[in-house]
């Protein structure tokens, strides 16, 4: 959805509300190595769309990681947001991060969406087949810690910036808040 803005005659989008979940088991997490749209060929967690209007954030988290990889998760935690901003078109995603602690169900990756998956050291993670932003930001929330902040892309996914705040997690989140 945009709307015009009548002072500058260009166009303001809403942001899309979108989420990223990181399952992990100990020192280990599970990274889906990307099937298609942003950061195809690459590892990163799960996630996408909020796509009904009715949906919470966390609900949209669960139901990705149902859809993607088959798993019902559990232990679910809020690890903050931040703003993945592409200036040349105005398009935000407002991307919302999760971590899981455990999972009902048996692993089964959608073949469109994940092209395989793979358990990782959280210590050893491969960085160097991850989005540029992303191994800015994804150490920090696989060792507990909040994050805020904003991404600047060009449309074909050049990093023009990154600033990601992290604090360590030591609070319960407001679900009134954050869970819209």
């Amino acid at each position: 959805m945009s709307v015009m803005d009548n002072q500058s005659k260009n166009f303001v989008y809403k942001p899309r509300l979108m989420t990223l979940c990181f399952i992990k088991d100990g020192n280990r997490v599970l990274l889906g190595r990307k099937a298609r749209k942003i950061g195809e060929g690459l590892w990163n967690g799960m996630g996408g769309n909020v796509e009904q209007s009715d949906e919470t954030i966390e609900d949209a988290a669960k139901r990705e990681v149902r859809e993607e990889v088959g798993v019902e998760l559990e232990n679910i935690k809020y690890m903050g947001s931040i703003d993945f901003k592409f200036p040349d078109t105005g398009r935000i995603n407002q991307v919302s991060m999760f971590v899981a602690e455990g999972y009902q169900g048996d692993l089964s990756p959608e073949p469109e969406e994940i092209s395989e998956l793979k358990w990782f050291d959280i210590e050893n993670l491969p960085v160097n087949e991850m989005l540029e932003a992303d191994k800015r930001f994804v150490p920090f929330v696989l060792h507990d810690e909040e994050v805020s902040g904003e991404v600047k892309f060009t449309s074909d996914f050049v990093l023009l910036d990154c600033q990601i705040n992290h604090e360590p997690f030591t609070r319960e989140l407001s679900r009134e808040l954050h869970m819209r």
